[in-house]
């Protein structure tokens, strides 16, 4: 979902500005969640044309999914994905593609005239490291413009260094759009909501990991205790495997008596906007940030690996939370007892809850930003304006 969320919401984005859309949606998707989120889209915003691009069975490629998925995909570049486009009516004039597909896919776009945008995922501050990196990030000065889920006052400094040439001479244009915003899309199931209900406001911490993250069991059971000692209420997204799909339980919530154990797939954004929530421990995958950020909810980071040690940074960086330094959580890491983060998520949801969380406060002010720069006037606003103004220049 790190890839796929971020593509819906740019895509409810473009055609809530009267953009036409054509959503390529792989199948088979990896998990029934991606599936149920596509279906929300499109029931959603009935303008966006979905079409099925059918790949090889891939599960023999790799024990991770996401990984044997993406690579099936890549495979398919030239023999599937070029016919489906040409076969498109009216033919589009601009393909967005995500950063993981960018080397096989722009070639593929360019062989039938059509211009290429790349939607990098993650962080402006990621796609400075990115763009030096093998295959993918090569392909990058290929495309026409590059697409960022982020906003000026949380990494101005860095997309005017990328725009600027100062990171890497030749890149094409980054525009800046985000927080993208969550489309109307499923609700809490009624055991979460009506728990969360029924608690003060900004008195809960929300603890999750992601849909590709997961500790070992030690940590887990750290985690657990520090929840408890801590005497916060508490929401927690239990998860032990580090794949897409979803783990099947036999009890998928359990309630409690101080918080909310779940163990199946969650609508991530309505938590985060359920005014009970006062801090969300995060592994800082990047559209959990932006998340955050959209609401002005306080996040004590835990990344795991990948782009989550950068993410960690820009959290505290931006003043949207603190990182004590802990990180990893699979087997072999250095564990965090217990004691430690009952203390520090004791901390942090007084601190979030109290009189100290108005506008002037870091995690608070960012929120404001975020909403200033997706609404009329703002700066990302106008990113995605003059993007679509871009998608309609004919290819020269």
């Amino acid at each position: 979902m790190g890839h796929l969320a971020p593509f819906l919401r740019l895509a409810s984005a473009l055609s809530s500005h009267n953009c036409e859309v054509t959503l390529i949606t792989p199948r088979p998707t990896v998990s029934a969640s991606e599936s149920r989120n596509i279906s929300a889209l499109l029931s959603a915003f009935p303008r966006i044309r979905p079409i099925e691009f059918r790949i090889p069975h891939y599960d023999a490629l790799g024990a991770d999914p996401f990984y044997a998925h993406n690579e099936a995909m890549r495979a398919s570049a030239h023999g599937l994905l070029s016919p489906l486009l040409s076969s498109l009516s009216p033919a589009p004039s601009a393909i967005v593609i995500d950063i993981s597909l960018a080397s096989a896919f722009i070639p593929a776009s360019k062989k039938l005239n059509l211009r290429a945008f790349v939607f990098f995922t993650s962080s402006a501050t990621m796609l400075s490291l990115f763009a030096y990196y093998p295959r993918n990030g090569r392909a990058l000065v290929d495309a026409e413009g590059i697409v960022l889920n982020t906003f000026e006052a949380l990494e101005g400094d860095t997309l005017a260094a990328l725009n600027g040439g100062r990171v890497l001479p030749g890149l094409p244009p980054v525009t800046a759009v985000g927080p993208l915003e969550p489309f109307a899309g499923g609700g809490l199931c009624a055991r979460v909501r009506g728990w969360l209900d029924r608690q003060p406001a900004r008195s809960v911490v929300y603890v999750s990991f992601g849909s590709r993250a997961a500790m070992s069991e030690a940590q887990i059971e750290q985690l657990g205790i520090g929840l408890e000692r801590s005497g916060c209420g508490y929401v927690w997204v239990v998860k032990t495997k580090a794949v897409d799909r979803e783990e099947r339980a036999e009890e998928a919530v359990e309630v409690r008596e101080k918080g909310v154990v779940v163990r199946e797939w969650v609508e991530q954004e309505a938590i985060l906007a359920h005014e009970a929530v006062a801090l969300f421990v995060s592994h800082c995958g990047w559209n959990s940030v932006t998340e955050a950020a959209l609401r002005g909810v306080r996040v004590l980071a835990w990344p795991l690996g990948m782009d989550q040690m950068s993410n960690a940074g820009t959290v505290e960086r931006c003043g949207l939370g603190k990182w004590r330094g802990w990180g990893g959580g699979g087997d072999g890491e250095v564990v965090v007892g217990g004691e430690e983060i009952g203390e520090v998520v004791r901390e942090m949801v007084a601190e979030g809850g109290g009189a100290g969380a108005g506008v002037g406060v870091g995690w608070a002010r960012v929120g404001e930003e975020a909403r200033r720069a997706v609404g009329v006037g703002g700066s990302s606003y106008a990113g995605l304006v003059g993007l679509i103004e871009e998608f309609g220049r004919a290819s020269l």
